[in-house]
């Protein structure tokens, strides 16, 4: 985060220079392209040119307590949130017409932050793809119904995608990789140490309640949630740990 203030700096000189370049573009009569508040003039930039650049901003800025960091990126990032979410709540209001992307887009975001709405129906909309995973018998059943999903953007198991082609980036080509977990890589699910297994029972815990919102009643949410556990623990033993899938790749 302390680098932004050189980054922002960088790509200043960068579009002015590009302006200049181009002949055509229009350049404001600003004499400064800076924002020169953060910096520390005190300190001479041939002993540490980051404390002359960033000096005063490290010094004075507070991070807020519900972030991680703080910077200009951060700032650019929370001010878009907030455009964003003016922009669904006017479009939530109904005023468009019928059929218009404004409208689709209003009523998704409505339909979303309906919770009263999402309370009464509660599990209901899963009916019919619960359904269709107890009714699989086999692997091959499997591979079909993730399929199905993959092409209503519903996927899992598979890390799939299309993308640039790593051996010749003129084409676009399908890519698989290896996912399925919901833990983040696959020792979480084979390390003994004592924050490891606490990470597993959470993870019970969690996968119980799910189950148990969807009617299950509690011992046996509990004991699938188990067998959701041990399943995926045997599934994640043949997954390659995060250095070997990047010399992999």
């Amino acid at each position: 985060m302390k680098h932004l203030a050189i980054v922002l700096s960088i790509c200043s000189i960068a579009c002015f220079t590009a302006c200049n370049d181009a002949g055509t573009a229009k350049v404001d009569a600003r004499t400064s392209f800076f924002e020169k508040s953060g910096m520390d003039s005190a300190v001479k930039p041939g002993d540490n040119f980051f404390n002359y650049v960033n000096g005063t901003w490290v010094k004075n800025a507070i991070i807020p307590d519900d972030q991680s960091g703080w910077g200009t990126f951060y700032i650019i990032y929370e001010n878009n949130l907030k455009n964003l979410k003016g922009i669904l709540e006017d479009a939530a209001k109904g005023k468009s017409a019928k059929g218009s992307l404004e409208q689709k887009v209003g009523d998704y975001y409505a339909s979303g932050m309906d919770t009263v709405a999402i309370e009464k129906v509660g599990a209901a909309p899963l009916k019919p793809m619960l359904a269709k995973i107890d009714a699989v018998k086999d692997y091959k059943e499997l591979m079909n119904l993730i399929a199905e999903s993959y092409a209503k953007g519903e996927g899992d198991l598979l890390g799939f995608y299309v993308g640039a082609d790593e051996k010749n980036s003129k084409q676009n080509i399908a890519i698989f990789s290896q996912s399925g977990l919901s833990l983040p890589e696959k020792d979480y699910y084979t390390k003994k140490d004592s924050a490891s297994v606490a990470i597993r029972a959470g993870l019970i815990r969690y996968a119980a309640k799910m189950f148990a919102l969807t009617g299950v009643d509690s011992v046996t949410a509990n004991k699938i949630a188990a067998a959701v556990l041990a399943l995926v623990s045997e599934f994640a033993t043949s997954l390659r740990s995060p250095v070997e899938f990047r010399v992999a790749q």
